[in-house]
């Protein structure tokens, strides 16, 4: 269930593009399934905030809510929508609807990129603290490294190995799921949080 962007044109988003968004949304949620606040809603259909699609979607919203087929909710401070069974009855009826790319799915992609990229980078690091590591258990009684020496290098093989690790998972080991699945494990998200590669240690 994927299309183009469908905030290239700045169009209105139709009912059953924004439901079948909706329903999406609230699948997708971590690290529950849950309701999907508005702007999950526009990641999910590619919509600009302070659009006219984004107009277009708040419209849709309440026309769908009105007609019995989303139910609304607020949560933490936000309005929040989740299918109906009505909803979901019309979303089977209505067949295949194409969505824009969902945001786990262009996550997925992004790190993806980012890891076939950092990969070798990360190798090399992890080789100079591990030769470090060596030279430093090599080194005779009287250049034996201080106790503060030990525990930095720790820190760094530390930092190093979790920057591997998660570049590995994101390129060699994070299956691209059907759209329809579930959230992944919310264990799952340190691994694949390209964010932290930038942390130093």
């Amino acid at each position: 269930m994927t299309g183009q962007r469908a905030g290239q044109e700045d169009e209105e988003p139709s009912e059953k593009l924004v439901l079948a968004a909706v329903r999406r949304a609230v699948r997708h949620r971590v690290p529950v399934p849950g309701p999907a606040p508005l702007w999950l809603l526009r990641e999910h259909l590619a919509i600009r905030p302070r659009s006219r699609a984004s107009r277009g979607l708040r419209r849709r919203l309440q026309e769908l809510e009105r007609s019995g087929l989303l139910a609304r909710e607020t949560r933490h401070g936000l309005a929040s929508w989740s299918p109906t069974a009505r909803g979901e009855d019309a979303l089977a009826r209505a067949g295949s609807i194409a969505l824009p790319e969902s945001p786990r799915r262009r996550e997925r992609r992004r790190a993806r990129l980012a890891a076939a990229q950092e990969l070798p980078r990360f190798r090399s690091r992890l080789s100079e603290a591990i030769a470090e590591a060596e030279r430093m258990l090599s080194a005779g009684p009287g250049a034996a490294p201080p106790s503060g020496a030990w525990i930095e290098l720790g820190t760094r093989l530390a930092g190093d190995c979790r920057r591997l690790g998660s570049a590995w998972h994101c390129l060699h080991e994070w299956p691209e799921l059907d759209e329809e699945a579930p959230a992944a494990a919310p264990e799952a998200a340190a691994l694949r949080n390209v964010r932290l590669w930038r942390e130093e240690d």
